[in-house]
């Protein structure tokens, strides 16, 4: 167990600890450092390593899954949110979020 500052009601991204405190600021922006993994991060609401927000991630995998193309989806994230993201981006999203889609759809045998 680690004594640290603690910051509000704040944890860390990556290991969901409490210990965290505030280093410093980067480019204008308050870094916030785990005591526990020793990681650094901003706390911006979006998930670790990404940095466009978690409200259009879901969207934009919502929207293929809709039927819309990646492109098509590219555009529609930059009207609703502002947010410019690369058709490649939204094709990674997809990728990674398939295996685990597919993990939840298939049904567990009793034991």
């Amino acid at each position: 167990m680690s004594i640290g500052i603690y910051v509000g009601n704040m944890s860390c991204k990556y290991c969901l600890s409490e210990a965290v405190k505030p280093p410093g600021s980067m480019r204008g922006k308050k870094m916030v450092k785990c005591i526990d993994c020793g990681k650094r991060f901003i706390e911006n609401g979006n998930l670790p390593s990404m940095r466009v927000n978690k409200h259009a991630i879901v969207t934009a995998i919502s929207l293929y899954y809709e039927g819309l193309s990646v492109r098509k989806v590219s555009r529609q994230l930059e009207n609703i949110f502002g947010e410019k993201v690369s058709q490649v981006t939204i094709w990674k999203w997809v990728q990674n979020t398939r295996s685990w889609l597919a993990s939840m759809s298939r049904p567990s045998l009793p034991s």
